[in-house]
């Protein structure tokens, strides 16, 4: 299966202007299989909530989608960002869906090498990529088999 172009195509990020207490957020549903968060700005225990919830609210667990985030405009992200990918990676898990990460800016990419999390969480150099490694597999989500560490969360 060969994904369309305008599937792919994201945002035009030109038009983005998030300031520091504020993420700029936009998704899209393609084949009622895959929704695309694509995330510009500071993630941080000021903008975490939001993000949050924009993902309850536009990629819920309980629809059995895979979400790709396409974070390459994210200019920083700390433990709540990674957190919040962490959780939605869990959740979709066991309701048979994947979560994948796209265009991780440096450091981003940097500190997600650290936390080990692309043992769990696929990261692809682009949207494109990821998009068809989703749209590509066979079935349903292929999860690993082996085991996913629980992060307890802590208040914000």
């Amino acid at each position: 299966m060969t994904t369309d172009a305008a599937m792919t195509r994201t945002v035009h990020r030109s038009t983005w202007e998030a300031s520091a207490d504020e993420l700029q957020l936009v998704h899209r549903v393609l084949l009622n299989r895959v929704t695309l968060i694509a995330v510009a700005g500071e993630v941080d225990l000021a903008t975490a909530p939001q993000l949050r919830a924009y993902c309850e609210r536009h990629a819920p667990p309980e629809s059995a989608r895979h979400v790709v985030f396409d974070l390459s405009e994210v200019t920083f992200m700390d433990s709540s960002g990674f957190q919040i990918l962490l959780d939605a990676h869990l959740a979709a898990a066991r309701n048979g869906a994947t979560v994948r990460v796209a265009a991780l800016p440096p450091l981003v990419r940097r500190v997600f090498g650290v936390l080990r999390l692309g043992e769990h969480i696929p990261v692809h150099d682009t949207v494109r990529q990821a998009l068809a490694a989703v749209l590509t597999a066979p079935g349903r989500a292929r999860t690993p088999h082996r085991p996913t560490a629980q992060v307890e969360k802590t208040g914000a």
